[in-house]
């Protein structure tokens, strides 16, 4: 059973994909680009899990887990896992970015910001077949929240990028960063009275994905969005 959840988790995050790789489908470098993200994206996630392993073991060698669970769990889940995870999806993409920088446009950055988060992902959700209800599993999957928190991420870059404006990007990272660490933190046992909280997270992120990939597949026709910004 975990593993069909975890199968059904795959597919919104695979049709974004799929969707995104037809944005250029005769461009084998863009497309050589987004395999190589899903690639680093799910390699970047092997740290996360040494760090959360590390943290764990110095909360309860230090008794700070036992005296004051909640602080322990808060800390942990801001920081060990939201803050760092939202850090290493957003390096990798950028690294892409960096890369293609004289021809970048708006949509370009929403795509590479995307994939990189869709290959933590994937390594992710491996691993919570392994730690978690299958409840959990499906309602991550199904809502794609590392890969929606990453179209947010993208999406304020660009208008970023696009306007000059640095502003923009640090808005999109700390406004997903908060988002991440809350749907994490509301999910932990210490806060099982409030996790009906995390249900609207969970719903905001399937709104923002759909809402996302609308811009994306309007924003081809609109030159806001597909005009490098070495050209502006």
């Amino acid at each position: 059973m975990p593993v069909l959840m975890l199968i059904v988790s795959y597919i919104p995050a695979l049709l974004i994909f799929l969707y995104f790789q037809s944005l250029k489908k005769d461009d084998a470098e863009y497309r050589k680009d987004l395999n190589e993200l899903i690639l680093k994206g799910a390699i970047s996630s092997f740290p996360i899990l040494g760090l959360s392993f590390v943290f764990n073991l110095l909360l309860k060698l230090t008794g700070v887990q036992a005296k004051y669970p909640l602080l322990g769990t808060a800390l942990h889940d801001f920081i060990v896992l939201a803050l760092s995870e939202e850090i290493v999806k957003f390096v990798t993409g950028n690294k892409i970015v960096k890369k293609n920088e004289a021809k970048n446009n708006w949509l370009d950055i929403i795509v590479y910001m995307s994939m990189a988060a869709f290959g933590f992902e994937l390594l992710e959700s491996l691993v919570y077949m392994f730690t978690t209800n299958t409840m959990q599993i499906l309602v991550r999957g199904i809502t794609a929240m590392h890969v929606s928190m990453a179209m947010f991420v993208g999406y304020f870059y660009g208008k970023s990028k696009y306007t000059g404006n640095k502003f923009w990007l640090v808005f999109g990272f700390v406004m997903m960063w908060i988002v991440h660490g809350s749907f994490d933190f509301l999910l932990s046992p210490e806060m099982e009275e409030y996790g009906y909280i995390a249900v609207f997270l969970a719903i905001w992120s399937l709104i923002n994905m759909i809402v996302t990939v609308v811009i994306v597949a309007k924003g081809r026709k609109q030159e806001k969005y597909t005009k490098p910004f070495s050209e502006m």
